[in-house]
């Protein structure tokens, strides 16, 4: 799937934004990964996910990982060395280090996060509901790269940093329908179309059918297909850079969003991704 959404000059005209010029080719194959890279991540994502702390010792990181013992070691040490992880000489295991906040906080101070701030408070006062900004990774995957909550006592949260996998029904179907039709059947084909709940969408014809919807609409509605009490409806941010899909999102409880406001919400979202989009592209021309 390409890390961009393609942007046409009817899209543009349509929604009065500059097609955008690509800096790079998205359609660039990735480079070959370089090994020790690669396992500072494993390491990492590890850390970040693990439900176990007693099991990120030396010995438990590198069998998780499948990783030489010695090796592991080194690199978990190199990591120490620069705060990134830190190591407890008690229990002899590692976790995550303050060495990363800064790093966090540097990546949420992006242009995509930052202009996009102001309009989805706005979204958020005006809907009652949760709002995320989302971003597609290079490996398919979705992050989290900024939320506004609910003000209301009881409501859906999302952790800034959370990851969604590439089928992730409302997030996959933005990126896809401003793919190529190469790049959807692509999706297809690598039986990408994952049953979350038994209301998730996974026959091939509807996710084309769906997916053209999508583009004249200028947004996605998932009812319950990811978690089954949730409703999410998610819209495109588009970019000139082309360096990422991305999007915003709001999510609700399927209970307190009645059917005939569906349409209503939609609409909020779509004029958020616009607002965002124009903002995103102002922000650029200034630099």
């Amino acid at each position: 799937m390409a890390h961009w959404p393609s942007f046409d000059e009817s899209d543009a005209s349509s929604r009065n934004v500059a097609a955008p010029h690509s800096k790079r080719n998205p359609e660039k194959p990735l480079a070959s990964p370089v090994p020790a890279v690669e396992r500072t991540i494993a390491i990492l994502r590890l850390l970040e996910n693990s439900s176990d702390p007693a099991s990120c010792t030396v010995s438990g990181i590198s069998r998780a990982l499948g990783m030489n013992k010695s090796t592991c070691s080194n690199t978990l040490r190199t990591l120490e060395s620069h705060g990134f992880i830190e190591y407890d000489t008690t229990s002899r295991t590692y976790w995550l280090g303050a060495g990363l906040i800064g790093l966090s906080i540097k990546a949420r101070h992006r242009t995509f996060p930052s202009v996009g701030a102001t309009h989805m408070r706005a979204l958020v006062r005006k809907t009652g509901f949760t709002c995320v900004a989302f971003e597609q990774l290079p490996n398919g995957e979705f992050v989290i790269v900024d939320k506004v909550d609910s003000q209301k006592d009881i409501k859906i949260t999302i952790d800034v940093g959370q990851h969604f996998p590439p089928a992730a029904p409302v997030f996959a179907r933005i990126a896809l329908a401003w793919s190529s039709p190469a790049e959807v059947e692509s999706f297809i084909a690598q039986n990408n179309l994952q049953r979350f709940t038994r209301t998730t969408k996974t026959d091939p014809d509807g996710l084309r059918a769906d997916l053209r919807q999508i583009r004249r609409d200028g947004y996605s509605i998932s009812v319950g297909e990811y978690y089954l009490a949730n409703t999410a409806i998610a819209a495109p941010v588009f970019s000139v850079q082309r360096d990422a899909c991305r999007g915003v999102c709001m999510i609700g409880f399927t209970s307190e969003i009645s059917e005939d406001r569906l349409t209503q919400y939609a609409q909020a979202v779509a004029d958020t991704g616009h607002a965002i989009t124009q903002a995103m592209s102002e922000s650029l021309r200034v630099r």
